[in-house]
């Protein structure tokens, strides 16, 4: 996942994950990059976890998130049923589509309608206050103690186990970690082979950035020059409204609706005037019909790949261009970490910080096999998970050939070709849990090199970028964590947000799309959202900050 050059073009959200829709619950820490392994991981946990984690065959379902025209039943892709054969536990996903998996979350909760566990499913901080509270989450403290011996080592660093802690001391979730910023962060991608077509210049300001919509519209009238797969806006809208200065602390605030202010003070930035001129210019694109209309709802991953296949998309954000297809397509794209022009400090908004979510996995109460699940969910945090969850397994998915050069074999030779590995290797829009890192030595390196960079490219490639360090002109001086409410918060914070939110996303759409006019309908949307609690949320969000300013 986040790994070296092209390796890394089969990301996903995340991350990430990673829109803003899911209000306070993106993605929001981490062993150093000395801890990679300089020989090739053997296969298998570390300690005294060994394969098969369980004598007698078990069975499990676990919730996770999906996107829209990607990977339903993951569990039928080969990594999965390989993993079920190694560790004797077969694991049924249920999956909640990204576009509306808020909703289905709250309702299953409700209901009690819960799975064994939640893999990389996006819980805010105040629902994982809250669910570890009622019973519905087991306190994982002694399992990790007793059964998890590369998620202990992880909590070597003080600051990620601190993450994961809640107000009562205990531990209810693990955290999923990366220090590497080029993946732990959001770039725009824009079609450099249109613009040549057009006669101009990859765009560095968002005038710059219209005026290439606007002419590629004309030349190619069935375009929308931006097009982004369904539910996939949010991640769009966090990564450019930072050059409006929106998001100045990192995705984790913005996950929660907050930045700070000029004032030095937490502010509800999607109640700012900022945040309504950002509005505004997206309004305007959709009415000159560049932005795709579908991209606001269901537009399906392989209808927008088969558009960039075609030529026909002009704009995108993402992680890293891979994410549109193989290199032949993801090559037409440049990658641009903030546009200029509109405020004097522009910002990179989404971009994280190093746990990157404390809600990579949890244990439910109605797991009979909690112990199994540990040992399951531990290896995922070992020195030989990388590789596996990258490559799979010598001899099976990757080989090394008569040069002496490791190459894939089979069909993941097929898939890879086609910039379709994920497909197999079964963690696209939501990785495992575990420890991210582009730090290699040995034959490890050498294996990821020669899979996942045989070209011998340099690093930035992997992001169309010219450089690798671009990010940090615009990176937040402070990218905030995510906060762990204490109980009295996470109660009123919840009662706060669940009609807020809804009411705050349905607003936002309409103000896209036309069906609220910004300019006469925006102060009564600010006055429904402090009538809502805003100004009150605010307030605790507040409280949070001078508690982490305090530590």
């Amino acid at each position: 996942m986040k790994r070296r050059l092209v390796h890394v073009l089969t990301l996903t959200l995340v991350f990430g994950l990673l829109m803003t829709g899911c209000s306070a619950a993106a993605p929001t820490t981490a062993p150093k990059p000395t801890d990679a392994p300089t020989t090739i991981p053997t296969e298998g946990p570390t300690d005294t976890n060994a394969f098969p984690f369980s004598v007698e065959p078990i069975k499990l379902t676990f919730v996770r998130l999906s996107w829209s025209g990607e990977f339903q039943d993951i569990e039928k892709m080969w990594k999965w049923q390989d993993y079920a054969k190694k560790t004797n536990m077969e694991i049924d996903f249920d999956e909640y589509p990204i576009t509306d998996f808020a909703e289905t979350l709250k309702l299953k909760l409700t209901t009690g309608d819960m799975p064994d566990a939640y893999y990389q499913m996006i819980f805010s901080t105040d629902q994982l206050f809250e669910h570890s509270q009622n019973g519905n989450l087991i306190a994982l403290d002694d399992l990790i103690a007793q059964y998890a011996p590369n998620i202990r080592k992880a909590f070597a660093d003080a600051a990620v186990k601190k993450a994961v802690t809640m107000p009562d001391g205990s531990i209810y979730s693990l955290p999923w970690i990366s220090k590497d910023k080029m993946s732990a962060s959001v770039r725009t991608y824009v079609n450099e082979t249109i613009c040549k077509d057009l006669g101009l210049s990859v765009p560095q300001t968002i005038d710059e950035l219209t005026a290439f919509m606007v002419a590629m519209k004309e030349k190619y009238p069935e375009s929308y020059p931006l097009t982004v797969p369904g539910g996939n806006m949010g991640v769009f809208m966090d990564a450019l409204c930072g050059a409006w200065g929106l998001g100045n602390s990192g995705i984790q605030g913005m996950a929660s609706n907050i930045d700070l202010g000029s004032d030095g003070k937490v502010r509800f930035y999607k109640t700012s005037n900022e945040y309504k001129a950002f509005l505004k210019q997206l309004n305007a694109w959709y009415e000159q019909k560049l932005i795709h209309p579908e991209s606001l709802t269901t537009l399906e991953v392989a209808k927008w790949q088969d558009l960039g296949k075609k030529n026909l998309v002009g704009v995108f954000a993402w992680v890293s261009p891979g994410y549109i297809g193989n290199e032949e397509v993801y090559s037409n794209f440049k990658g641009v970490s903030q546009f200029k022009g509109v405020v004097d400090k522009p910002v990179m908004g989404w971009i994280d910080a190093d746990v990157r979510g404390i809600w990579s996995f949890m244990i439910t109460k109605k797991n009979k096999y909690p112990v199994e699940t540990m040992k399951w969910v531990d290896w995922w945090y070992s020195e030989a998970a990388p590789l596996y969850m990258s490559a799979g397994i010598e001899g099976e998915t990757f080989a090394k050939n008569t040069d002496g050069k490791y190459e894939f074999i089979g069909d993941a030779k097929t898939l890879n070709d086609k910039g379709k590995l994920h497909q197999m290797m079964g963690h696209y829009g939501g990785f495992e849990p575990g420890i991210y890192d582009t730090t290699y030595t040995g034959e490890l390196k050498k294996i990821m090199d020669d899979l996942f960079n045989p070209k011998g490219l340099k690093p930035e490639a992997a992001y169309r970028v010219d450089d690798m360090n671009d990010y940090k002109a615009y990176a937040p001086k402070d990218i905030w964590p995510g906060w762990i409410p204490t109980e009295e918060e996470g109660t009123e914070l919840g009662e706060i947000s669940t009609d807020m939110t809804t009411y705050m996303n349905e607003s936002i759409t309409k103000f896209i799309t036309g069906a609220m006019d910004i300019d006469k309908d925006w102060d009564t949307y600010v006055q429904t959202m402090k009538d809502m609690g805003s100004d009150r949320y605010v307030e605790i969000k507040q409280a949070q900050y001078d508690r982490y300013l305090a530590d």
